[in-house]
């Protein structure tokens, strides 16, 4: 068995491609795709980081993965996944595309508000660990010096009801658990590598079912098959949806609180997508 792992930062990958080498696959770590050569499963573990350091290759590793998939590849976390991951643009129309409640969101210009009104997080809209993300009031302008190499947009500022930003974690159609982070004004950073212990953990089955059902429609109408979702709670406890993450990190303490490695779970997700496939 040969395994492909897309990847433009390879350390983050080390854990699972060491967990497959064990098992006796073969494993082929790079973003070069003359790599792939031979694979049985194509991983797409490539960082929003490539947005910044390779904005002109991301059309083509779209538009490859799609050849793939209709070569009748087995690609996880496809050519859909990547176009949505890598735009809050895009993910907030899958969210509406899905029924579900997100932020409005709308391309910032740079002197001029978006969404005029209201109190807005102005982002960059290929994100990673909170990096150039800022406040701005109802009342304030718009700063007229945008770095123009980067996409920004503006999005509702949401104040959830129970102080939480939530993220499920997701290993195919299994929701590992849901991880709550207190929400910290000037703190957008909720990476839960580096939450740590502010995170609680919860069990899947202290979720609502309708958030369950939403969860799992968002996940597979945009190809997510390993990654992460965050929503916000409103005061009625429903639940507002703002990221659809790709790559994401696991809790540290999840090997404890889940009885299983996630890694190893991946692991195994991988091998049981080629005996599926």
């Amino acid at each position: 068995m040969k395994i492909f792992l897309l990847t433009d930062i390879p350390v983050w990958v080390q854990p699972l491609q060491e967990a497959l080498v064990q098992r006796g696959v073969e494993v082929i770590v790079g973003a070069n795709l003359g790599l792939e050569v031979g694979a049985d499963i194509i991983v797409n573990r490539l960082s929003t980081a490539i947005c910044r350091t390779k904005p002109d290759q991301l059309l083509g590793l779209r538009d490859t993965l799609r050849q793939w998939e209709s070569d009748g590849r087995n690609v996880i976390n496809g050519s859909c996944c990547l176009e949505i991951g890598f735009s809050k643009l895009k993910q907030f129309e899958h969210f509406l595309e899905c029924g579900v409640c997100t932020p409005q969101t709308r391309l910032a210009k740079a002197g001029r508000r978006a969404l005029p009104g209201v109190d807005v997080l102005l982002k960059p809209s290929a994100g990673g660990f909170g990096k150039g993300i800022r406040m701005l009031r109802s009342t304030e302008a718009a700063p007229a010096d945008l770095d123009p190499s980067v996409e920004w947009i503006e999005q509702e500022q949401i104040e959830p009801a129970d102080g939480m930003v939530h993220r499920i974690e997701l290993i195919g159609d299994q929701i590992l658990y849901d991880a709550a982070t207190p929400s910290t004004q000037g703190d957008y950073n909720y990476c839960l590598a580096q939450a740590g212990e502010r995170s609680i953990l919860a069990e899947p089955e202290s979720l609502h079912p309708s958030t369950i059902g939403a969860i799992k429609k968002v996940a597979q109408l945009g190809g997510l098959q390993l990654g992460s979702i965050e929503y916000f709670l409103r005061a009625d406890g429903s639940t507002c949806f703002f990221d659809f993450n790709p790559v994401s990190s696991f809790h540290p303490n999840a090997t404890d609180w889940l009885g299983i490695d996630p890694i190893q779970a991946t692991a195994d997700f991988i091998e049981r997508c080629k005996r599926d496939g």
